[in-house]
């Protein structure tokens, strides 16, 4: 199925990049990035499959091991996806963070076979609606079952789509409440272009959140990561240099809120690796996210 072999080329992923949402472009000279397109089930290098950067005209066609390079993205540009797209494949995007003033190297891009992709839903699965999208996750770190994931739009805080866990037989199961011993999941037709947060939950354990975009019937890959504490973040809600009290401050699609004080001071814990937006509401004042 599908998500055998599939571990370590996500996890190599989570490793060099986190998810933040914004897409900026601070700079002036490009960086390069290195990577490989990959089969998410056999490993092996794909040849000749276009890969881009979703929105710009960056794009290049990997070589015939699998690997590109696409050549001067921005410096300093965060919360682009790289897509990877060939005949017999399902359109992949890779949700991917930061990319700082330096290269990129030996970064691998799993992409899924039209065939697995069908596969994917049949059985435990569930069957694929026309214009929705899909997504590929995994659980990382010393934990990975038991994982109970949540996914979220961040617009309304509203359920994404359904989710399916992988059991140990590598085929999605609709039988199974939390994550197998493999940490994989599938969260199947959600609205493109809306953002979502998954979120993993298990007593004892704290995991980073995860930011995904799904597109018309393809598939994006993304994943959470076990992390060792909360970190806190503090600030004051303000209008026109005044403090304001009573100012609902969340991040959206997490559960994470609180409320600013008479003097407009505000504290949140939140998870290492979220990602960086945050809402402020009052009755009688515009929303506003930063």
């Amino acid at each position: 199925m599908v998500i055998k072999g599939a571990r370590e080329a996500i996890k190599k992923i989570c490793v060099m990049f986190s998810g933040i949402l914004f897409f900026s472009c601070l700079g002036f000279a490009g960086v390069n990035i290195n990577g490989v397109i990959s089969d998410l089930q056999t490993q092996q290098g794909i040849q000749g499959a276009t890969v881009s950067i979703a929105g710009t005209n960056l794009l290049t066609t990997s070589l015939s091991d699998g690997s590109f390079t696409i050549q001067n993205v921005p410096r300093f540009s965060t919360g682009f996806q790289v897509k990877a797209s060939k005949t017999g494949y399902v359109n992949t995007y890779t949700q991917l963070g930061n990319i700082w003033d330096s290269d990129a190297f030996g970064v691998s891009f799993p992409v899924l076979s039209t065939t697995i992709y069908n596969m994917m839903h049949t059985g435990g699965g569930v069957t694929h609606t026309s214009g929705k999208a899909d997504i590929a996750g995994m659980v990382n770190g010393e934990n990975i079952d038991g994982v109970v994931v949540t996914a979220r739009y961040i617009d309304n805080n509203a359920n994404a789509g359904t989710i399916r866990y992988i059991g140990s037989n590598n085929l999605p199961s609709g039988s199974l409440t939390s994550t197998s011993e493999n940490g994989m999941f599938l969260v199947y037709n959600v609205d493109p272009a809306r953002p979502i947060v998954i979120t993993g939950t298990k007593p004892g354990c704290i995991f980073s959140s995860c930011l995904v975009i799904g597109y018309p019937d393809s598939v994006t890959v993304g994943s959470i990561e076990q992390v060792e504490d909360f970190f806190t973040i503090s600030g004051i809600a303000i209008w026109d240099d005044n403090p304001v009290s009573g100012v609902s401050v969340s991040i959206p699609g997490t559960g994470i809120s609180t409320t600013s004080t008479i003097d407009g001071l505000f504290t949140l814990q939140m998870n290492p690796g979220q990602y960086g937006i945050m809402k402020l509401s009052k009755s009688g004042y515009v929303d506003t996210y930063q």
